[in-house]
This record gives C-alpha cells, structure tokens and sequence, in this order.
C-alpha cells in the first residue's frame, strides 16, 4: 500500500511538471533576418499589389499571447493574425518607402509562466529598378573554339540577388548543358562553333514577383570569329573577386579567359584537390558547403599554348555562425533571498556578441548574467541568451524558477559510541533540503579538513533531494583523550541544521617526556612536573628514595595535574624523586613510571673580604674573598673594569670546598696605580656576587712580612687533607733532606756574569758547579731569583736544582746568603728557570722554597 501511494504521488508529481512544461513559451519560427519589400507600382501596365507579411511561428498553448513591435514603436496590434500570430502589413506605395526602410521586427509569446522574444525581422526594399534596366542590343565576337561570356549586367548590389533564366533566339535554355553554363547570372559558353554566330542571346529576372521580360535591352548578338591565327598569351575575361560567405553557403570563384586550354587552382600557395571543390563553367571554383578551413587566398592560373599562361588572385572569407556551448538541464532554480547568475558562452567568426533578455524585457545585459539583489518571485520566467554575429544568431532559453530555500532534515549515526586512541572513528550522516544541502563535519565545533570526508549524493533535484556523508576520522593526538563532540552539519543557501554525535576516546596513560636531572635554588620553590597522556583520569604517586612523601608538610603539596611543589628548597631536598602514574581503560589496569634527580644549587654569596687589606713589609698585598656557591664557581678579579691577568704581575689562588669557595689575589705593589678598588666576581649557572676591596697605601705595614698564604700548591691537589703546621713540618724535613744530599748546593754563590739573555750566571763559593740564575728584572719583579745546577762539562758531577730566594736588587759583588736567612716565597713553585720546564735530564730534580 505505501508503495502503491508513493507511486500515485510521483506519477501526479510527474504529470504536474509536464503540464507546467506544456505552458512554457517557445518560438519555432522567427520573422526572416532579411524580409525584401516592393512598393504597389504600376509595372509594364499591370497593376501590382504587394502586401507584407511576417512570421511568429510558436508552440500552441491555450493561454498563450503572441504580440508584435517594431524599432517605430507603433502599435501593430491591429495587423496581427490570431491565428498563428503572424504580422500582415498593407503594401506600402512608391514615395513612402524612406520611412520604412530598414525597419526591424519582432514579436512575443506569453504564458502564465513568462514570455520570450523573437529574434528581429528587418524590412529591405528592392532596389533593382527593373524600369531602368534598359540599353540597345550588343554584339560580342569570339573566337571558333575559344570562351565567351555573355553578361546579364544587373547592378552587383541588387536587392534580393536577381534570379536569371536565359533564352537562345527566344528558346529557354536548359542550363547548363554540354555548351552554355550559368555564372553569377552570366552565360559562360565554353567553346564557341560557328552554328552559333548571330544567334540571340537574352537574360530574364525570374524572382521579383513578376517576370520582366526586356529582350530588347538585355539582348547580344555573338559573332564567332576564325580560329586566330598566332598563339597569344590567355587574356581574362572573368577574374576572380574578394569574397565573403557565410559557412555553409555555396561559394563561386569565377575565372574565364580566352584563349586558354585549362585551368589550375591554388589555395595558399597548395594547388587545389578538388576533393570538396570542383571546376565549374569554363574555369571558375565552386565550393558547395564552404567550411571555415577553406577561407584563404585563391588563384586561378589560366593556362595557354606554348606555356603562355596567367593568373589572378582573391581572398576567401568565411564566417561562421554562432552556436551557443552552455547547456542548462531543465530548468534554473534560484532561491528567494540570494543572487543568481547565468552563463552564456558561444562561438563563431567573427566573434559574437552576447546579450540576455529577462521575460522578453528590451534591457539587455552582457555575455554573464548575474542577478545580485535578492531574488524574488517576480523573478521567474523566461530568461533569454543571444548571440548575435554577421554570420546569424543562436539562441539559448533558461526558465527560472524562484523557490523558498529549505533544509528538511539532518541526522547522524550512531549517537554515541567509545573508542581507543588509534581506533578510527565511523559516523553517518544523512540530510535533505531545498537546494541539496552540502555537508560538512565539524569536531569540537572546529571543522575539519575534506580529504577526511566521503560524500555520496543521491534523489531527484524536483521530488526529492538527499544526500548522504560517511565520515572516517582517527584522532592524531594523545592529548585528545577524553569526550568530544563530532557534528554533521547540513548547509544551504537558506541556512543550516546539525545533528551531534558524542563520542569518547580512551588513552592508555602515558608520561610525556621530562628532564630527569634537575636543579633548584636554594630558598625557592621547586616545581617536579609529571605531565602524561591518559583518558580516564589518571593518578599520581611520589616516592622519594622508595619511601612515600607525605604531603602533610607544610612545604609540600601536589598540585590536580599531578606536579609536586616544594617550597623553601633545602639541601635535605636533594636526591631521587620517581613519580607514578596509573589508570584504568576498559577494565585494565595501566601504569608507568619516571625518576628525577634532584639536586639544590646555591646562589654566589660574598660570605667575607677584607675591609683593609694588608701590605707586608716587602711589598706584597694579599687580597681575600670568600662566598657560599653550588654548583662550583669562576673567580675572577678585575681592577678598573679590567680582568686581572694571572700569569703576570698577578698570582689568583682558588679553592672551592663544599659549598664555600675562596681566592686569595697577591702581587708585589710597585706603582701608585696598584693602589685603589679590586673587584672580586663569583659566578656560577645560577647567579653572580661581587664583592669590592679597596687597597690603599695607609694600609702598609712596615713591620710584618707576607704570611705564608693559606692556599698553597699543594692543596690544589687534594691528596690529603693537613693542617698548616704538618704542611710546615714537611717542608722543613725536605729542606733538611735536601741539604744533607746535596752538599754542592749549600753555602754561598758568587756571580760569574751574565750572557747574552741577561740570565745571571753564579757559581758557589766551594766549587761543584755552575748555576743558572733567572734575569735580572724576574730579580727585581719577583723579589728573588732562582739558580739551577750546570753541569760541569769535566768533572762529571752529578746534576741538581737549586731555588734560591734572594732579596731584590741583590749586587754582583756580594755573595748570596743561606737560603734559609729569607722569607719563603709566597704562592705556587717557581719552574726551574723562568719560562720553560725542567730539561728531561733533569727530571729528579729538588726544590726548595
């Protein structure tokens, strides 16, 4: 039974849009582009009476109404033929015809569902006045077995082109025949015989309504000569002319001359293969169905004895009618509220011209018609596109039809549904509506990308629109766990609907990368991040070294994404913190964990520095700072903006233990520029300090010598850990050791000179050796000077090294006191000559300081 229904309503659908068809106007039969007229006029003493007629050839309907206009704009209302709607005009009489000439027009045909126009009929006046065509009898000579042409002499521009019928002696001529042929209203004669001297030859006009009959003015009389007696070159008769066709028109080229023995054609310089061309009459080309490819530039060779041949040339020209290549099935629906535009594409030679009438209106627009107000109801009907060139009109006809844009319904399946990260989600949807809506997916209220949807469209446009959308669509991101939202939403030009679908995606939980060392300052807040992927909720725990943090602390807390905080960062902060993450998905139980180091890092502190630093009774400053740092620091000293340069003037001492670093800064004060600000700079990853100690000459202490610094050579290597009195303890024993085992190297040392590098030479009093000693300014700079044992080239001694501390400015001619007499010099050890290590030889070599 719903079947059966459904049937009745499409049939009664079907019928309905037939009858409606039915009502649509048409016009199968225009008035003619070229309609000829002749003026009522006395002619030859008969009385004749032309009336006018034009054609409006349209499809039958009961209600249709068909009306006439014309560029005068008279109303014509009076002249139309109701039945067949044709337009019939009294004859217009001789003198009248200026007011008419040129006159075009066209009519209408109307229904209930719009109108349409026709294309314009324009009135031409014959303009062959057949009373004038009068002259005496002419005679034309040929020669025997030669062409002749006999000529009807109408003027060229006669309108419409005269129609001849030609007479011999006043017999019709059957044309054409195995002699006589008719050209362009000429009659050519192929060869002339000498049975057709003196004979009459006469033209007649045949399509003027009436015959005109004039053998006394269009009668020549051949003369048909001897053969001639010598061999000239063909001289042409007829030549070929310019000329424009339109396609598909019979084309003649004309070419006749005398004496000539054949005929050749050439098209663009290619001879001519008569395969869609032929000869006719004596040598001229006929082309019956011109086509566009056949325009260019002809030439006729007339070919005469002995090579005594001669051409003449023209232009082809064909144009070609406009055909229109846009197709519009059935009829155009716009929708009330928005615009609409109608295309209108044609071709042809020359290019044509495109204009479009709306219901028959005499408005016309361009090649594109676009409507961009809001349409309405009033704008249905008959839409009209022409294109119009030299070569004839197409014609295209568009019913619009202006509706109510709807969308009916939308809806998507399934309306819930669970996943699993990875898993691709399935959706349809369907939707129907009034233009077919498009559909368009949106996830999260964002819409996605088209290459992820596949459309299939189906349903009739009039009856029934539907279309259908399946949806194939795969999370790409683990952050996306969770519940979202897939929408369908259905979109015409009257608006949109959307269906929902809720969906979830489970995401098994997963830790995001973390750094797994990290630092924290001292005193502030730490904050260990633990973030994860993960759908349901997931859960975290926080061991340290194993055991749980309690997070009753005051100081310590767990944020909802999991992260631990820990306020006022204190060394008991360090160590392994391993954090735990877990969830459930479908049942399962999931975890995963991750370990971080932690370790706590102090900002440089300037913890002491000296407020006066000392000057010692032999000119030595000591400078100290000290400051709490972690992780180790640089020091640095700067005077004046300027880093200190240790390899100079200056020696720096460093030592960081624990947390504390501390530097010692000494140099020899020589100049008042020494004097002055010393800047102290403790840096490290997490901060920088300074501290700034002023060194002034009030300071001097004329008493005291540089105390042995704190900071020796030997605790920059960290072998054992000793106090300053064992340190003392064994220096005193390697001195006492030394001593006992080198008894060359004991007493006092004279000067022996210098060389050429300024390096003092000293020998000792006793013998045993020369020594090398450093240059005079090392003396003087450094406030010492340091010998080194020479071989003696003979006596074979054994080799040693000696440092000797000296006072300043020491003369040659004293003799250097026991070493042990002078203060130990302060800082690192000396090398054993100034600026280069000790020779390989002399690698077991000893040093007293």
């Amino acid at each position: 039974m719903v079947l059966q229904a459904y049937m009745v309503l499409w049939t009664m659908a079907a019928t309905m849009l037939v009858a409606r068809d039915a009502l649509v106007p048409k016009i199968t039969e225009p008035p003619l582009p070229l309609q000829y007229v002749y003026t009522n006029k006395d002619v030859d003493g008969k009385k004749v009476d032309f009336d006018i007629t034009l054609k409006c050839g349209a499809v039958s309907n009961p209600d249709e109404i068909r009306e006439w206009k014309r560029t005068t704009g008279s109303d014509l209302s009076a002249f139309v033929n109701p039945a067949d709607g044709s337009l019939k005009l009294p004859g217009i009489f001789e003198g009248t015809s200026a007011s008419v000439e040129g006159t075009e027009y066209w009519c209408y045909a109307t229904t209930s569902i719009g109108k349409v126009r026709s294309t314009n009929g324009t009135l031409v006046f014959a303009s062959f006045d057949v009373s004038k065509w009068k002259r005496a009898p002419t005679t034309l000579s040929a020669y025997k077995g030669e062409s002749a042409v006999i000529s009807c002499h109408f003027p060229p521009n006669a309108m419409p082109p005269p129609i001849v019928e030609w007479t011999v002696d006043e017999t019709v001529i059957d044309l054409p025949t195995i002699s006589y042929t008719a050209v362009l209203g000429d009659l050519e004669i192929k060869k002339a015989r000498r049975s057709m001297d003196g004979k009459k030859y006469t033209c007649r006009i045949v399509n003027y309504r009436v015959t005109f009959s004039l053998p006394s003015s269009r009668t020549t009389i051949l003369q048909v000569n001897d053969i001639r007696g010598t061999s000239i070159p063909p001289q042409f008769i007829k030549e070929p002319q310019d000329t424009v066709a339109n396609e598909e028109d019979e084309v003649i080229l004309e070419c006749a001359a005398a004496p000539a023995i054949n005929y050749a054609w050439y098209r663009n310089g290619e001879s001519v293969t008569f395969t869609t061309s032929q000869l006719f009459g004596i040598g001229s080309l006929k082309i019956p169905n011109v086509k566009a490819s056949d325009g260019g530039v002809y030439y006729c060779q007339a070919i005469g004895m002995h090579s005594n041949n001669a051409s003449r040339t023209a232009n082809l020209t064909v144009h070609v009618r406009p055909t229109i290549t846009t197709v519009y099935d059935g009829n155009y629906i716009a929708y009330s509220g928005s615009p609409f535009s109608l295309n209108c594409v044609a071709t042809g030679f020359p290019t044509p011209e495109i204009k479009w009438l709306a219901n028959g209106s005499d408005n016309t627009y361009g090649g594109h018609l676009q409507v961009t107000k809001a349409v309405k109801y009033e704008d249905s009907g008959m839409y009209q596109c022409f294109a119009i060139n030299s070569a004839g009109t197409d014609e295209l006809v568009v019913r619009v039809i202006v509706r109510d844009p709807k969308i009916h319904s939308v809806s998507v399946e399934p309306q819930s549904y669970s996943i699993l990260y990875g898993e691709v989600a399935k959706l349809e949807c369907q939707t129907s509506g009034d233009p077919t809506p498009h559909i368009e997916w949106k996830l999260d209220g964002v819409l996605l990308a088209s290459d992820a949807v596949n459309i299939t469209h189906s349903g009739d446009e009039e009856i029934n629109s539907t279309r259908r959308s399946s949806l194939s669509y795969r999370i790409g991101d683990k952050g996306l766990g969770g519940v979202h939202v897939l929408t369908c939403r259905a979109v015409n030009v009257g608006g949109f609907k959307e269906s929902n679908s809720s969906f979830t995606v489970n995401v098994i939980t997963e830790i995001k990368p973390v750094q797994l060392a990290q630092s924290f300052v001292k005193g502030t807040t730490a904050i260990l991040s633990c973030p994860t992927y993960g759908y349901p909720k997931v859960m975290h725990v926080w061991k340290k070294g194993g055991e749980a943090i309690s997070l009753l602390k005051s100081r310590i807390n767990q944020t909802s994404d999991g992260s631990l905080v820990v306020g006022q960062v204190d060394f008991s902060d360090e160590g392994r913190y391993t954090c735990t993450v877990s969830n459930i998905v479908k049942g399962q139980h999931h975890t995963e964990s991750v370990t971080i180091n932690v370790t706590v890092n102090v900002v440089p502190k300037v913890t002491k520095e000296d407020s006066q630093p000392p000057i010692f009774s032999d000119g030595i400053a000591v400078l100290t700072c000290e400051a709490d740092a972690i992780p180790e620091p640089s020091v640095t000293w700067m005077k004046d903006s300027k880093t200190l340069d240790e390899n100079g003037k200056f020696d720096v001492n460093t030592k960081w233990t624990g947390s504390i670093v501390t530097s010692v800064l000494q140099f020899n004060v020589e100049e008042d520029s020494d004097y002055g600000s010393y800047v102290c700079e403790i840096r490290n990853a997490v901060g920088t300090s300074r501290a700034v100690i002023d060194l002034a000459e009030a300071n001097l202490n004329t008493t005291a010598e540089a105390p042995q610094v704190a900071l020796t050579a030997l605790e920059e290597f960290p072998l054992v850990a000793v106090t300053v009195p064992v340190l003392i303890a064994v220096v005193l024993i390697l001195i006492v050791a030394v001593i006992v085992c080198c008894q060359k190297g004991r007493g006092s040392y004279e000067p022996t000179g210098q060389d050429s590098l300024g390096t003092f030479h000293l020998r000792t009093q006793g013998g045993g050796g020369e020594l090398y000693a450093a240059p005079p300014d090392v003396i003087q700079h450094r406030g010492k000077f340091m010998a080194q044992q020479k071989q003696n080239e003979t006596d074979g001694t054994d080799h040693h090294t000696y440092a000797i501390v000296g006072k300043k400015n020491l003369p040659t001619s004293e003799t250097a006191d026991d070493e042990s007499s002078y203060p130990p010099y302060p800082g690192k050890p000396a090398p054993p000559y100034p600026g280069k290590g000790a020779p390989e030889s002399e690698k077991n070599e000893s040093t007293f300081v």
